[in-house]
This record gives structure tokens, sequence and C-alpha cells, in this order.
């Protein structure tokens, strides 16, 4: 099509390939100067961009049952699957049912783990259970002297309906379905003061105010786009929420683990919500409940303890890139400690440093890392202007006397702190280890750990006469 079209442009051709393809193309558009536009209509027309790129997915990209064991264990394990070559065999309950994507059952439930990537804000009116009637808004924004009288009027109608019946079960204090005469001591007048004062019934039956919905009167709502990777969600479940920072096994980082709600779960449609009751593993979609536990990504789970953090991310190095920061407004120090504060949380990547000056420093991983940070800090976090020094970038490279012996490790690098062997190659006249101590030349080697790379620096002393200049014009 391309040939025919743009390169050649042979319109007998391009009407062959029109019916061909049995497709429609307006007369004007065959006609069109413009050869790329001719190419486009074709295109859309015979593949369309959306339909191509979901049949494509969809027959090549493997299902969540397939792709899980393969790539799980890279972000489960981190450093050790990198340092083996080899995914180790699964820890736990918790690392099994990733990697078999389990739902689970009714009887056998499985751990729940999801992976919230993003937390976008939306408008409240966007959200189904907000706008569908005014049956969930009703209950919503149902005031206490409504919410008394319904109380009044259920347990008038209980109270007659167990009046009525022959059967001497007692009296459920606000349950409709309930049969039997009244409990002993319990008449219909101290009821309805009991629903007045607060529905505070002291019966087995008794139901408890439907807790408010905290996103009822807010005008931007946060949803978070997740992953579910095994086990069920459903709505009203409790789930802890993990910051990219927390650590099950270091008690410092707790502070990151939040107890959440899941007020609301949804089939992410473009920019249509589509409610929904539950979702089981392998299914992306949209998850209300999230604000304040998560800023921008983190792991969702109902066991805290044994669940792996996935949010956290397994660096090869550590962040390098410092700048001050100071608000542009000295009132706004506030704004700008907090953000700093909620940055650290959202980021993993990040360091700040509060120095003994009162200076604020950020150290980030790299200008493009330092960039969003400071983009976040300023439309999301601190919501300030702030005023940025220039960078500094610390020199930490350093020169070591040759080692004696070949395959000496000479320390750790890295953020894993995996280890880097410094091999020495000598040559047949300088062996021995004397000779090696006094030659003041040799061969350093270094290898990376996945062995793709390795870098050969070789060591000559400079001339006398030219040492001895240096050291004169010093």
């Amino acid at each position: 099509v391309y040939e025919n079209v743009v390169v050649d442009h042979d319109q007998e051709k391009i009407d062959k390939v029109i019916e061909a393809l049995a497709i429609k193309v307006l007369p004007r558009d065959r006609r069109s100067k413009d050869h790329r536009a001719l190419l486009m209509s074709i295109m859309q027309s015979w593949l369309p961009l959306a339909h191509a790129c979901m049949v494509a997915i969809a027959e090549q990209l493997p299902s969540p049952v397939d792709a899980q064991p393969r790539r799980l264990p890279h972000l489960v394990q981190g450093s050790a699957q990198q340092t083996t070559g080899q995914p180790a065999a699964a820890l736990g309950e918790v690392e099994s049912a990733l990697y078999r994507c389990a739902p689970g059952t009714a009887e056998a439930p499985a751990p729940a783990v999801a992976y919230v990537g993003k937390v976008v804000s939306v408008p409240r009116t966007s959200l189904p259970e907000f706008v569908d009637g005014l049956s969930q808004r009703s209950r919503i924004t149902m005031s206490a002297d409504e919410m008394r009288a319904r109380g009044r009027e259920a347990v008038r109608r209980e109270f007659i309906r167990n009046r009525e019946s022959a059967n001497g079960t007692p009296l459920s204090a606000l349950s409709l379905s309930g049969t039997g005469s009244p409990a002993p001591g319990l008449a219909v007048e101290s009821l309805a003061e009991d629903v007045e004062s607060g529905l505070r019934i002291d019966s087995p039956g008794a139901a408890a105010i439907p807790e408010p919905d905290p996103d009822a009167d807010e005008d931007e709502v946060l949803v978070g786009f997740s992953r579910l990777y095994s086990g069920t969600i459903s709505v009203g479940d409790r789930l802890w929420a993990m910051q990219p920072k927390y650590n099950a096994k270091d008690l410092k980082t707790h502070s990151f683990l939040k107890q959440i709600t899941v007020r609301g779960l949804y089939l992410m449609m473009g920019r249509e919500f589509v409610q929904l009751q539950s979702v089981s593993a392998g299914c992306v979609f949209g998850i209300r409940g999230v604000a304040g536990a998560i800023l921008k990504s983190g792991t969702l789970a109902s066991d805290a303890q044994a669940c792996p953090n996935l949010a956290a991310i397994y660096t090869e190095s550590h962040p390098i890139v410092r700048v001050a920061l100071e608000p542009a407004n000295p009132q706004d120090m506030a704004r700008l400690a907090r953000g700093l504060e909620l940055l650290n949380q959202a980021d993993p990547c990040v360091q700040v440093v509060s120095q003994a000056t009162g200076e604020s420093v950020l150290v980030a991983a790299g200008e493009l890392h330092l960039e969003r940070c400071l983009k976040d800090l300023r439309e999301r976090f601190a919501l300030c202007e702030i005023q940025v020094s220039e960078p500094i970038v610390p020199f930490r490279e350093g020169i070591v006397r040759q080692p004696a012996q070949s395959g000496v490790v000479l320390g750790e690098v890295g953020a894993s702190g995996r280890q880097l062997a410094i091999i020495a190659r000598q040559s047949p006249a300088s062996s021995g280890a004397a000779a090696a101590d006094s030659a003041p030349r040799g061969e350093v080697s270094l290898t990376t750990a996945n062995g793709l790379v390795t870098i050969v620096m070789h060591v000559e002393p400079l001339p006398e006469a030219t040492a001895d200049f240096l050291v004169r014009h010093e």
C-alpha cells in the first residue's frame, strides 16, 4: 500500500488495492494531491489503530497466568535473581499465589496482592455511584432526623409483625425479616427512644449506622490505577497499603504502612468508569479509597508481613545529584517541608536531607529524575514556588593499588550491595608477591555482575622528569 500510494503513486493499482480490501475511500481523498493523506485514509479504513492494537495485544501478549511466572520473580526477588540469573523458588504462600495468578475461592481464599501504578484525580460526578439516581446519594446525605424517623418506623413495623406472629422467637431489634413476639420487657416505646438516641440497642440483630463516604463532599476523588496479581478484592474489604519505602523487616519503615477500606472498584473504559463489586487476579482496575495512604505508587495486600513490596525499586546506584531548596516566599517554609516529606514517601529513589543549618537538600538519581521531582513538588506536594540551587554531583571515583593476587574483592557497589571483583593480570616477568608489590605498572579488570561489561585499565608511571616538573610548578 505504501509503495503504490506514496512511492510510485499508481492510481490504477491504488483503485485495485481499495477494491481488494473492500473499504470505502471518498473520491476527493482518491484525487487528493497529498499522498500521505490518501495513505492515512486507506489505512484508517483497513486497519484502524485502536482495533489493530487491541487485536495484536490479545493475540501476541501472554495472559497473566502465563506471564506472571516469568516476570514476577524479577520484581519479587530483585537482586537475588540478577545474581544467579535464574528465578529462585517461591517462598511462602504469598509468592506461590503471585506466580500462579491464583484468584482463590470462597472456601480457600488466596492472599490478595495488587500494585497501584498511578493515582489520578477525577471529578466526583464521573463516578457511577455518585450520579446513578438518587439512591446512593440520598443514603450518603441522609440527615440525622431522617435516619431516626426511618428507625422508629422500622421498629413499629417489626413490633406489629411479631405481635401478630404465633411463634415465640425473640424480637430482632431492627431486622425486618424477624418473626415472633417481642422479648420480655422490651417495648416499642423504649426501642423508639433507643433509635432516637443513636440506635444503641443491646440486641444481637441491631444494625450499625452505615459509615459515611469520605468522598461524598469532595469535588475531586482520587482513584488508583491498579493491577491485581493474586486473590480477589471486593468493595468494603480492608487492605494494607504499602508505600515504596516500606520494608516488613525494618521497624523504622512501618510508618509507610497504612490500612485502607475499599470504597469502590471500577473497570476503566477510557473516560468512563464502570462500577464493579469485586475483581479477581489478572484484572486491571481502578480502586477508590487509597487517598492519603498511597501518593503515587504502592502495593495493596491482605497480609503486609508476608507480602513483598512490589513498589520497591531495586536500583544499581545511589542518588548522586544534590540541590538545595528554599521557598520563594519564606512563609511557605512549612509547605515545602511537608511537600518534601510526601515526596520522600512517594519516590523510593529520593533522599531528603535536612542540614544542621536548616537547609533542605534533595538528592535525586539524575537530571531527568530531578526535574520530575521538582515538578511534583511545585504542582502536587508543596504547591508553592521553589528556588533551586545549581546541582552538585560528587566525584566518587578513585585509584587503588593493584592487588597481589587475582580475584580480590575490594568492596561493594550499588544500592543492592553486590560485590565487584577486581582481577589483577600480571606478566610472567613480574610474578610473585614481592614483584607484584614492587611493580609500578599493571592492568586492572572490572567485570559487572551480569558479565556483560568488562572495563580494563592499564596504568603506567609518569617519566621522572615530568613528575619533577609538575612538583616544581604545583
